[in-house]
């Protein structure tokens, strides 16, 4: 079992998860939360090579969705879509857990106040 765990705060975020890493069939000692830069952090459960795609895609997105999102909510289903794109053009369904096995939580801020968005796709943590 893999967990993520974070909770938004009056003056920050915290999150916390386990060491396991799925590699494959895989397990392996290993990071999983990772900063993006200094206001941006990533955390996931399931699978490294999803959650490194996701990472990547993510990190080249966050210049451009700061500059077109005007609610973070906005902001989060921007990056929700753009991920959920990138799946499918590889021939990944992003709801179904044998292909997908994803959970992220990506804690930024926006507009001055951090927040924490929960990315699920296709995993039970």
């Amino acid at each position: 079992m893999t967990i993520v765990v974070a909770i938004k705060c009056t003056d920050g975020a915290v999150v916390a998860c386990d060491s396991m890493l799925t590699v494959g069939r895989a397990q392996q000692n290993g990071p999983k939360i990772h900063l993006l830069n200094s206001n941006q952090i990533i955390a996931f459960a399931g699978s490294l090579d999803l959650a490194e795609r996701f990472r990547s895609i993510t990190a080249n997105l966050m210049p451009h969705v700061y500059e077109d999102a005007k609610t973070k909510y906005q902001f989060a289903c921007y990056i929700g879509s753009q991920v959920v794109q990138d799946f499918r053009l590889t021939g990944l369904n992003p709801l179904s857990p044998e292909d997908a096995d994803l959970m992220t939580v990506l804690i930024h801020d926006f507009q001055g106040d951090h927040e924490v968005c929960l990315f699920k796709f296709g995993s039970q943590p």
